[in-house]
């Protein structure tokens, strides 16, 4: 008769931990023994969940409800791991943390303060050291600046808002992200994510779309009633030309005067390849500022008007 093969129980697996190397293992150990009573903790009920949906699975009506049973316990899952990983990791800042203040007094843990931010998995609360010093009446979060969390959404959040937003309008994006990503985000407040993003600088790619072949832009200028009254924006359009098609279309606009405008246009040129394709065009109306402009950024290109 064979021998029967064991095997380790999660709490042994746990305890043993990860193979770790480098100067990173130090800070790696520290946390996972942080966090040790909390894994363990998840992983017993997760194996006790998994036997439950296992059985929700061969019991499901058709494979499309199997796929939501299995998607909801998925991100249900990861809200808890990643809540509890998040603050072993704020504990963790917290108890390194300088409490030497600037003003040459030391800074004293005050209270305990919890804040929940909306994820792409859903709230997460972390509770989080308040430290003040009592000489100036500084105050600090030591989590906060690793947690990276500004305006109650999560960065990944935001990032998805505001990729919807750009191209769908306010109330489809919303009803998209709530199926696909099961995240309800109000109106207004996607709003706001989306006003951030838009004023954020963009940081340029200058080798990500650039155009090797024929770069065609469009320039042009339209007005649009505001508050203040009515405004121009100015706006344009660069894309490669291939085979009668537009590809890697970007796009640039903005409030600026029209000689002001020159500088967002010409950087946008370069990145996109300007001075190395092997043609370039300019489509645009009359206005005299587009075509000064037009040879300007671009050597010789050929002049469309756009009737």
């Amino acid at each position: 008769m064979g021998r029967k093969k064991c095997y380790p129980s999660v709490d042994d697996q746990i305890a043993a931990g990860p193979k770790l190397g480098g100067k990173d293992s130090g800070l790696v150990i520290a946390l996972n023994a942080a966090g040790l009573p909390r894994v363990a903790q998840l992983a017993r009920s997760v194996a006790g969940e998994v036997q439950a949906l296992w059985a929700q699975v061969m019991t499901a009506a058709s494979g499309e409800a199997a796929e939501q049973m299995a998607l909801a316990w998925s991100r249900k899952l990861g809200q808890r791991v990643l809540q509890a990983g998040l603050q072993v990791r704020a504990e963790t800042a917290q108890a390194q943390a300088e409490r030497q203040c600037e003003c040459g007094n030391r800074r004293h843990a005050h209270s305990q303060r919890s804040r929940t931010v909306l994820t792409r998995l859903g709230p997460v609360r972390v509770v989080r050291q308040y430290l003040r010093c009592q000489g100036c009446g500084a105050r600090s979060f030591p989590a906060d600046e690793w947690l990276g969390w500004k305006h109650g959404f999560s960065r990944h959040l935001e990032e998805a808002v505001a990729q919807q937003a750009a191209a769908l309008p306010y109330r489809q994006a919303l009803t998209s992200l709530r199926r696909l990503c099961a995240i309800e985000v109000s109106l207004r407040a996607a709003q706001r994510i989306v006003g951030r993003w838009g004023a954020a600088e963009l940081t340029p790619e200058p080798y990500a779309q650039r155009v090797k072949g024929r770069m065609v832009a469009e320039i042009d200028g339209t007005t649009t009633h505001l508050e203040d009254g009515w405004r121009e924006i100015k706006v344009a359009t660069f894309m490669g030309w291939r085979q009668g098609k537009p590809r890697a279309v970007t796009y640039i606009a903005d409030w600026l005067p029209a000689q002001e405008f020159e500088e967002p246009l010409y950087r946008e040129a370069l990145v996109r390849g300007a001075p190395t394709a092997q043609a370039t065009a300019v489509v645009a109306d009359g206005a005299p500022w587009i075509w000064e402009t037009a040879t300007t950024m671009l050597s010789r290109p050929t002049q469309i008007l756009d009737g």
